[in-house]
């Protein structure tokens, strides 16, 4: 992600302070991206629940059922495994976008609601994972593939997380302070990169309302017979003898939450879910007698980790939608509906990849289906079971 010198290089008018107006971005924030990752979580629970119930019949069940319920625990694998790919791939885009791509322009907003949906995203497809059988072990290189992708997945997230600095706004206002042309002031409107490598951060002995302090732009300012240009360019303090502050720093009082919630927690434990499944997965591989150890130790295993994910998408999804409902009602977007309709190629494409994984699930039904072909050149009548 560009630093805050590159971006006062590249962009002359970024500004750091409250605009005339406050733009949407429905590829981001949109209705149709946030139905598409609800669906996607509340699909893979249900069949993740499955998954648990099934295999629970298997272990601790009839004998006489058991075949059916691994039947049935495959067939519903095979849903997951296409979801748990969609999704890895999806929260890989969307971190590849937020991080190498809206460097300078990604608002402070849609960064948190980007950090909410990575991790709504990333608890689906672990919280699928850590249930299926199928998702390493089918093929080697695929395993290997699936945990690149997963690891890539994690260290951007990592990333994204760790550069929202202690003067990041990450949530909705405290309270209600109404700037002089009717919106609400906070620092969520200003672009990210405000606050993710602000040089004053490290000289102010208090963050609450660093907008309002003197540290906003004491280590930004510059002589008045200095040049601006180069000023913005290194963002480094001139040692002058009269100090003029940088127009693109403008202070204004706030009283913004930068508590950052527990994201990088939340993170933190969804990877612990990660390891410890494929370890316990590993182990099953290398067992002769893996039954008692499937029983007593994998499955628990599985049953705690589906349950800390699906927790993690809840938390998620309900500090995007608190944060999102507060901007709306804020007044910061006037007429602008981006958010609220479903009219971008960036909203559509989530929700049309959520058919991937239903298409996957009609191959295997058909697949499972025996097919009579009949060889015309060798004169029989043959059945393929698949």
């Amino acid at each position: 992600m560009s630093s805050l010198s590159s971006c006062l290089a590249k962009h002359p008018d970024l500004l750091c302070g409250l605009p005339d107006a406050f733009e949407s971005d429905g590829d981001v924030a949109g209705r149709g991206v946030l139905i598409a990752f609800i669906v996607a979580v509340v699909t893979s629970l249900v069949g993740a629940v499955l998954v648990l119930v099934t295999e629970g019949f298997e272990f601790y069940g009839d004998k006489g059922r058991r075949k059916w319920m691994f039947r049935a625990r495959i067939f519903i694998d095979g849903y997951l495994v296409s979801l748990s790919d969609t999704q890895a791939i999806t929260t890989l885009a969307l971190l590849i976008s937020a991080y190498f791509y809206l460097g300078c322009s990604i608002t402070a907003y849609h960064y948190d609601l980007v950090c909410s949906l990575v991790l709504m995203s990333s608890a689906a497809f672990i919280g699928s994972m850590v249930v299926m059988h199928r998702y390493f072990d089918s093929r080697w290189w695929l395993g290997v593939l699936r945990g690149a992708l997963i690891i890539a997945c994690f260290g951007l997230a990592f990333q994204l997380f760790r550069r929202r600095s202690i003067i990041f706004p990450s949530y909705k206002p405290h309270s209600d302070i109404k700037n002089p042309k009717g919106g609400y002031n906070t620092g969520l409107v200003l672009p990210a990169t405000c606050f993710i490598d602000h040089p004053g951060v490290t000289n102010t002995s208090s963050t609450h309302d660093f907008t309002a302090s003197p540290t906003w732009i004491m280590n930004l300012t510059m002589s008045p017979s200095s040049n601006n240009s180069s000023v913005r360019r290194n963002a480094t303090v001139v040692a002058p003898t009269a100090n003029a502050s940088m127009t693109a720093f403008t202070t204004f009082t706030s009283n913004d939450d930068l508590s950052h919630g527990g994201d990088m927690v939340a993170l933190g434990f969804l990877f612990a879910a990660f390891m410890i499944t494929a370890i316990t997965n590993c182990i099953l591989l290398f067992l002769e007698e893996r039954e008692a150890f499937h029983q007593w130790v994998a499955y628990p295993v599985r049953c705690g980790s589906f349950l800390a994910s699906y927790i993690i998408a809840l938390y998620a999804l309900y500090r995007f939608l608190e944060l999102q409902g507060w901007m709306l009602k804020s007044g910061w977007f006037v007429d602008d509906d981006g958010e609220t309709s479903v009219e971008s190629f960036g909203q559509l494409m989530p929700l049309i990849l959520l058919a991937l994984p239903i298409l996957a699930l009609a191959e295997q039904y058909a697949a499972e289906k025996p097919t009579t072909q009949r060889n015309k050149d060798a004169g029989y009548e043959r059945s393929n079971y698949s």
